[in-house]
């Protein structure tokens, strides 16, 4: 497998001591081709993947090379993608293995992939949303081919395989199904100068679909006015240069510029060798990633984003489109970068924004619980329809709204109740307990009265009215099953 691993500064120092000379601009190809997985099935070799290689290398294009990469490897390649392609006049990524979709996104699977659910593929994985908003300085020549295992392979929770049908950003094209088919598309359609882009990829095929941007006035590429230039096999320049391409590490490519200081390539081998030798900064999401939120709070930052006004949708844990778009909204009304992506000192002032309306929210909710009012309950929602206690008054409304039944009222058997104090006996055993189940009936919008560790009348009356919102047996005792209801909150 490449890896495309950091080397010491000193090489660059080394290599630039050669002469710098201003590199040109190259189009830019990228490949990512996991088929070797040590967990899952393997994935079969697209045919003519050398032969395409070569092709956009003849053509002019500085092909980036992956296989079997894992999540730190596919890292680097975004990385690399992003640096190289502001440069490129056009872009062409071809990313080949088991892909997983959900949460409006697609990704390529890393080689050590282990069955997970959205968040695991978020951080595990090349995201297809990430590689195409990549691709954005070359908008309107950038082509994304997506050629995705049809060998089945166990996927977590929210996940399916495939890549779905993904909206690309503006001047993006998307091209997925079989790796043998793409690879035929490639060279024999999109790289034919005489056909646009509509030409070359709109007419339907079987397997293949296409998304976004098809403009029937532009071509890939451009029509050649002078022919390529091939290397000459008795070339020593030449064959120096295809070793260290072939090899593509920082040591390769100094060893060329040693050789050959004034060389055919060795504009190429100091831009492949300050790639590879240059320490990266980490970015946004590499951030947010280090951070290791459990969904729990990834699900907290989704409640203040609503509670905030800036409405990602029903807190789920998973960060998808929505969320991003929430955060970005709510960094720049912070005035802080817009990332959509979340550091330790971002989190703690959405934290900090969001816990003065918390504040607010509760002495409100505890207005409407003494009330105790359909109309009350049906006030907070509209001020906080995703707030923290909208299923509790969601509930409290459905229950008022039922036709009183003094007559049917449901009867407990005093077997229940006895059941009911002997159950309650052992679980509330310490009143530290008692005052946590207060604290939870208050909590969940059924009013306890004094919060004391002492079960009174106000408590009895609370328990009785969490049982009959929850539908359970009216003992006014908190029994297993009530205290089970009550901790999860439903």
């Amino acid at each position: 497998m490449k890896r495309f691993a950091l080397r010491s500064a000193a090489l660059v120092a080394a290599a630039l001591a050669f002469g710098a000379t201003p590199v040109a601009a190259k189009d830019l190809a990228v490949f990512v081709e996991n088929l070797d997985y040590s967990r899952v099935a393997d994935v079969a070799q697209a045919k003519d993947a050398a032969q395409l290689k070569a092709s956009l290398r003849n053509r002019g294009f500085d092909v980036i090379e992956a296989r079997n990469a894992n999540a730190n490897d596919m890292r680097r390649i975004l990385r690399r993608l992003r640096a190289d392609v502001k440069d490129a006049e056009r872009a062409f990524v071809f990313l080949h293995g088991h892909f997983a979709q959900g949460a409006g996104d697609a990704w390529l699977l890393s080689s050590r992939y282990e069955r997970g659910d959205v968040m695991h593929a978020e951080h595990g994985a090349l995201s297809l949303n990430l590689v195409a908003h990549s691709l954005s300085p070359a908008s309107g020549r950038a082509v994304v081919f997506a050629a995705p295992s049809t060998r089945a392979i166990a996927l977590g929770e929210g996940l399916s395989q495939g890549t779905g049908g993904l909206d690309m950003p503006q001047g993006i094209t998307l091209v997925s199904g079989p790796g043998d088919n793409l690879m035929s598309l490639a060279l024999n359609r999109l790289l034919n100068p005489n056909l646009s882009m509509n030409e070359a990829l709109g007419a339907q095929r079987a397997g293949v679909t296409v998304t976004g941007f098809l403009p029937s006035a532009i071509s890939f590429l451009d029509a050649p006015t002078v022919e390529t230039q091939k290397p000459q096999p008795s070339d020593p320049d030449a064959l120096a240069w295809q070793n260290a391409q072939s090899q593509n590490t920082a040591e390769a490519y100094l060893r060329y510029l040693q050789a050959f200081p004034r060389g055919k390539f060795t504009d190429q081998a100091r831009t492949q060798l300050l790639a590879l030798t240059t320490p990266q900064e980490p970015t946004a999401e590499e951030i947010e990633t280090a951070l290791n939120m459990s969904r729990a709070v990834r699900r907290e930052v989704q409640q203040n984003l609503n509670l905030l006004g800036f409405n990602v949708g029903t807190p789920d844990g998973l960060f998808g489109p929505a969320t991003r778009r929430g955060l970005s909204n709510w960094q720049r009304q912070a005035r802080l970068e817009p990332t959509g992506y979340l550091t330790q000192a971002g989190l703690e002032r959405l934290r900090a924004d969001s816990n003065g309306l918390r504040q607010i929210e509760t002495n409100l909710w505890e207005r409407v619980t003494q009330a105790d009012r359909i109309d009350a309950y049906q006030a907070y929602l509209r001020d906080y329809p995703q707030g923290r206690f909208a299923q509790t008054a969601r509930d409290r409304i459905a229950a008022l709204s039922q036709p009183v039944q003094t007559p049917q009222a449901p009867q407990v058997s005093q077997a229940q109740v006895a059941q009911a104090q002997s159950e309650e006996k052992a679980v509330t055993s310490l009143s530290l307990t008692r005052g946590l189940i207060e604290n939870m009936l208050a909590a969940q919008g059924f009013n306890p009265g004094q919060r004391d560790g002492k079960f009174d009348a106000n408590t009895r009356r609370a328990i009785k009215a969490m049982q009959e919102a929850r539908g359970l047996p009216q003992t006014g005792h908190v029994d297993r099953l009530t205290m089970t209801r009550l901790l999860s909150g439903q």
